[in-house]
């Protein structure tokens, strides 16, 4: 199933937002990993991400979310979110990954 298809069973409409962040998680070996990848598009209950690092279905990952502060002065910090990898597609030298947060985002 392509993630074409897929477009009717997502709850939020997703956002055409590019932008690179990391998700820290354990591997199959069980050693931690911090990977950078980018995503391709967002919504409050998930993502779908490009990247080469070989992720599994069902992997828990806490994704650090870079998001902006407004007050005496404008910044941006990372926001963790657990999150799950729900499917992976196959390209030529790269992954798509569904990736759904435990929690919708606000």
């Amino acid at each position: 199933m392509s993630f074409q298809q897929d477009k009717e069973l997502r709850k939020r409409p997703r956002l055409p937002l590019s932008f690179p962040l990391f998700a820290r998680g354990v591997d199959a070996n069980g050693k931690l990993f911090k990977e950078l990848f980018t995503a391709l598009n967002v919504s409050a209950c998930g993502m779908l991400v490009l990247t080469s690092y070989k992720f599994f279905p069902a992997r828990h990952l806490q994704i650090d979310l870079p998001v902006g502060v407004v007050g005496q002065e404008v910044r941006t910090k990372n926001r963790e979110v657990n999150a799950e990898v729900v499917r992976i597609e196959q390209r030529e030298r790269s992954k798509l990954v569904g990736i759904k947060f435990n929690r919708p985002i606000a």
